[in-house]
């Protein structure tokens, strides 16, 4: 159980480091402004991700497992539903920024927008670590109703289960 512990919350901090980054920013040359939003601005799912797996992860302790593993595939199946528009992304042309460019400009059409903008810089590298730990994060969690607990008869210390 610790290694599942270390792992997914290492995944977890991964996943709130790169999505609190920034993915895209940019000069809106008109007001002469910086703009630039970060993942949990863009995808607000993200923090679902997290919250599921922080539940899956603590939950765990108390289901036995076939409710474990009903909890686990259910909130593998939400995970992965929420981070599939990460994908999307990255695979397409991003366009995280056009909502505070039309409030900036007045230009609704984001190919309009783009010739009132410069430097506009999309990390692709941050939405793929993104993508990359809250995918190993979703995954990882299939393994928790197989992982090895302590036997409930036992009245430990309430940090052993983590043994």
């Amino acid at each position: 159980m610790k290694l599942q512990l270390r792992v997914t919350l290492l995944l977890i901090v991964a996943l709130a480091i790169f999505g609190s980054l920034d993915w895209q920013s940019a000069t809106v040359i008109e007001p002469s402004r910086d703009i630039a939003i970060n993942g949990f601005a863009a995808l607000p799912q993200l923090g679902l991700v997290i919250a599921i797996q922080l539940l899956l992860l603590f939950g765990s302790r108390y289901w036995s497992r076939t409710p474990g593993l009903i909890a686990v595939v259910i909130g593998f199946t939400l995970s992965a539903l929420a981070i599939s528009p990460v994908f999307a992304l990255l695979f397409g042309e991003p366009q995280l920024l056009q909502n505070q460019i039309a409030a900036l400009t007045g230009i609704a059409d984001f190919q309009s927008q783009l010739e009132g903008v410069k430097g506009l810089h999309t990390q692709n590298t941050f939405i793929a670590l993104t993508a990359v730990a809250a995918c190993l994060a979703a995954v990882w969690s299939l393994r928790l109703p197989f992982v090895k607990r302590h036997s409930s008869g036992s009245k430990s210390a309430d940090g052993e289960w983590l043994n």
